[in-house]
């Protein structure tokens, strides 16, 4: 008995080709044989009792692939470089306003309500630092042939990174619509009040 090279599968030393999956094996030995580096197959699981063996995930992904990666990467850190960027000038902005809220009477709600939506964007550009470093020290870590790891790494962190940026699309479309709905019935409501 031998294993399957492509699934793993047990198999008679008599067969030419795998009748699980169908792969000629000696052409599949050739193949794994002439490969550089790590044989892209990994060993098959243990399958439970009555299964039928399954195609083992490859250990890399395709050249054509890792060259999109790459190519991602210089946008993914200009990307992160203006969140850097946009959080720290968003938070001396809210700090200068807060400080001068105090100053002066006639414009102090308008400093502290500017205070407030920097501090906010502050903390929504902050929120995908993380996902997004991650994502650019895993394209920064792809060879030639990357491995599914990397992939997956890096295609978690993205999942990340968009979610909060869905998250934070939302938010900012709602506190934008409350910001026309105040711009338009608070000054009727303050010249009734008058």
């Amino acid at each position: 008995m031998q294993a399957c090279v492509k699934c793993g599968a047990e198999i008679d030393d008599a067969c030419v080709e795998c009748p699980n999956c169908g792969v000629i094996l000696a052409k599949a030995r050739a193949t794994t044989a002439t490969a550089p580096g790590p044989s892209p197959v990994l060993a098959p699981a243990a399958a439970p009792p009555g299964a039928t063996a399954q195609a083992a995930p490859s250990r890399h992904i395709t050249l054509a692939a890792a060259l999109s990666l790459k190519n991602m990467r210089l946008g993914q850190r200009l990307t992160q470089i203006y969140l850097l960027v946009g959080t720290v000038l968003c938070s001396l902005l809210a700090t200068i306003s807060f400080a001068l809220a105090p100053l002066t009477e006639k414009a102090g709600l308008t400093a502290l309500a500017l205070s407030l939506a920097y501090g906010v964007y502050a903390l929504i550009l902050a929120a995908f630092w993380a996902p997004l470093g991650r994502s650019v020290k895993v394209l920064g870590q792809i060879d030639d042939l990357p491995t599914s790891l990397q992939l997956e790494t890096f295609l978690h962190e993205q999942g990340t990174f968009w979610r909060r940026t869905g998250i934070a699309s939302a938010f900012l479309l709602g506190a934008t619509a409350l910001g026309i709905v105040a711009a338009i019935v608070l000054p009727s409501l303050l010249a009734t009040l008058r």
